[in-house]
């Protein structure tokens, strides 16, 4: 285990952007030339493009000398709806890491963008890139019931071979105009989307990575758990919104609420989704579908390979719950449950608003 991680405070109500991000700039600094080598050898246009190739034009009536030029107005379009939230925010930050816009967007978005792009017919150097080295291999993650109400633990797991993102990993702490509207991510520094976050007093929830063969084009879901972290104001409503928006990545989302009971594991296609609820005092989550059942799913590696991190974790929580919050890490670091590409822990509770984080 490495040393502490550092939290970080931004002040949302600060209206000048270079003074609200400022806080991030010592961290950006360590963390720029990691995310520079890595966006040298993207081309961003060709990287969307490639994804959009993969939609089937023809069952829109559409010829297909024209799908370039479609291809091409979909990602400006692509671009500006799903970006221009935040797009102040990633201008700010990208001036700081001296970097593009677009291609800061790409790391934002690099979950969504490789699910999509794994369903693509034509795989291309800028995908085998990313394959190589951005893609995630796994998470496990559980929740239980306890006094104070469920408790949500959590392995990040991410090919990291230089280390760098995780001894940058920060808690970043996202401070509102109301309690509200604030919420805390367990991220890097550059990252505007939300893999793992804490809501205190509402809700917790994290993404776990899956694959199935369904396709649309939609919002990236790290950015749709942003705006659920900032918007939503109770268990009910975030798990409706993660629910129902339309996205462009699968994924199993686990959200956790402030009583007992408020938990479960949300199952996502881009458009579809099935809601698992628990069986007695836990739930449990790795990488595979359960309740929802694509009508076309093709085998991915990243689904068998959770099938015994999954049967481990429920047999542990089967024989008994953790204790305390730090007794999660025990189950977290179990053999057959840590993977070697593991870098984040964390434990939290929506309930009592702690959270607690560790990097390996």
């Amino acid at each position: 285990m490495k040393e502490e991680i550092k939290e970080i405070k931004i002040d949302f109500t600060v209206k000048d952007l270079k003074i609200r991000y400022k806080p991030l700039s010592e961290s950006v600094d360590k963390v720029a030339p990691l995310i520079n080598e890595l966006l040298d050898e993207i081309d961003i246009d060709e990287y969307i493009n490639d994804i959009l190739k993969s939609i089937d034009f023809d069952a829109f009536g559409l010829k297909k000398h024209i799908t370039p030029y479609l291809c091409n107005g979909l990602l400006n379009g692509y671009k500006y709806i799903y970006f221009n939230e935040y797009s102040d925010e990633i201008t700010t930050i990208s001036k700081m890491m001296d970097c593009d816009f677009e291609k800061l967007c790409l790391i934002n978005c690099y979950y969504d963008f490789l699910s999509a792009a794994f369903k693509s017919n034509s795989v291309s150097n800028v995908i085998k890139v990313i394959r190589q080295k951005l893609n995630p291999f796994g998470c496990t993650a559980f929740a239980y019931n306890t006094e104070k109400g469920p408790v949500h633990a959590r392995n990040m797991d991410w090919i990291d071979p230089n280390g760098l993102l995780a001894n940058n990993t920060v808690i970043v702490n996202h401070k509102g105009r109301l309690r509200e509207n604030s919420f805390k991510t367990i991220s890097w520094p550059g990252v505007s989307g939300v893999l793992s976050a804490i809501k205190p007093k509402y809700f917790t929830v994290t993404l776990n990575m899956t694959s199935c063969d369904e396709f649309s084009i939609g919002q990236p879901v790290v950015f749709l758990i942003r705006k659920v972290c900032e918007r939503a104001k109770s268990f009910d409503e975030a798990v409706e919104m993660l629910s129902k928006e339309e996205i462009l990545s699968d994924c199993l989302l686990l959200v956790t609420g402030t009583k007992n009971g408020e938990m479960v594991v949300i199952e996502r296609t881009p458009t579809n989704s099935a809601i698992r609820y628990p069986v007695g005092d836990y739930i449990a989550v790795a990488n595979g579908y359960i309740k929802y059942k694509p009508e076309i799913q093709n085998d991915q590696f990243i689904v068998e390979n959770s099938k015994d991190r999954y049967s481990r974790i429920t047999e542990l929580l089967e024989a008994s719950l953790p204790k305390s919050l730090d007794n999660c890490f025990d189950y977290l670091s179990d053999e057959n449950v840590r993977m070697s590409c593991t870098i984040q822990q964390m434990v939290m509770c929506a309930g009592t608003g702690e959270l607690k984080a560790r990097i390996l």
